[in-house]
């Protein structure tokens, strides 16, 4: 299957993919979570912008890493600190699972992230952070 965007969002949740403003030569993709292996060999995520949001939350993040394990140009859409402290307030305490050990595909501050919402249960569902607030960030 070919594409012809030269942007791809992949994202966490049916609701944000539905909900996702247009952006200039971009697609958005529903990832299903941690099914988001299914799109290892998908060759036309080959040489494009790949964007990951899901969940601020420890699963969110092992999900991030596992995607950059076989593209390692995804980038994080609103998975960091700062997203996380602006919206302090919409944050929920969650079970967490164990520790994964396979991080090595997150940056320094995204393993910071991960301890801290891991160690303090904390979860930031996409689907809290406001519209203009991911139409601020998709300036990219």
């Amino acid at each position: 299957m070919k594409i012809a965007a030269k942007r791809v969002f992949i994202v966490e949740n049916k609701v944000t993919m539905l909900a996702f403003p247009d952006h200039p030569e971009a697609i958005v993709i529903f990832g299903l979570g941690y099914a988001v292996n299914l799109l290892v060999d998908a060759q036309c995520l080959q040489g494009r912008e790949l964007y990951y949001w899901g969940d601020l939350d420890p699963d969110g993040l092992t999900i991030l890493s596992r995607l950059r394990q076989y593209y390692p140009q995804v980038k994080s859409l609103l998975m960091d600190r700062k997203t996380l402290e602006h919206f302090k307030h919409l944050v929920v305490h969650a079970p967490t699972q164990s520790i994964e050990k396979e991080l090595q595909y997150l940056t320094e501050e995204e393993c910071l992230l991960y301890q801290k919402l891991h160690h303090g249960s904390l979860r930031l569902e996409q689907e809290r952070i406001s519209f203009n607030y991911l139409q601020k960030s998709l300036a990219i």
